[in-house]
């Protein structure tokens, strides 16, 4: 019954999905060319909002907001600093322990370097 009503909820999710971005055609043509992507990420924001208490993704992290290893971990750039998010961390419930890390693309930090001395000749 619950896997059905999943379903079922689903699809009027994903229609109404589609329907939100039918005027912008840019956003429109690209999610018709990934509807089980799609489809998928629906379908994991519905269960996660079924579980009991529900989860939580943490998708509000700010361009510059320290960056935090027992939540996040780095994409590509490590740093200090994050630049952007790649993908939310998931808690198993508000203000509860970290279930799944987040991604996070990281402001490059630059070591400083010593001015180089030039020699007298």
């Amino acid at each position: 019954m619950r896997s059905s009503t999943t379903e079922q909820t689903v699809d009027t999710l994903f229609l109404a999905f589609q329907q939100s971005f039918k005027d912008n055609i840019v956003i429109h043509k690209f999610a018709k060319t990934i509807p089980t992507f799609v489809r998928d990420c629906i379908r994991a924001c519905w269960l996660m909002n079924l579980h009991e208490p529900a989860l939580v993704a943490l998708n509000n992290i700010a361009h510059g907001t320290d960056f935090d290893s027992n939540k996040y971990e780095i994409y590509t750039k490590e740093g200090n600093t994050v630049y952007y998010m790649v993908w939310p961390a998931i808690l198993l419930h508000e203000g509860g322990p970290v279930l799944a890390k987040g991604v996070v693309e990281c402001i490059p930090s630059h070591k400083r370097s010593t001015p180089s001395r030039q020699t007298k000749q």
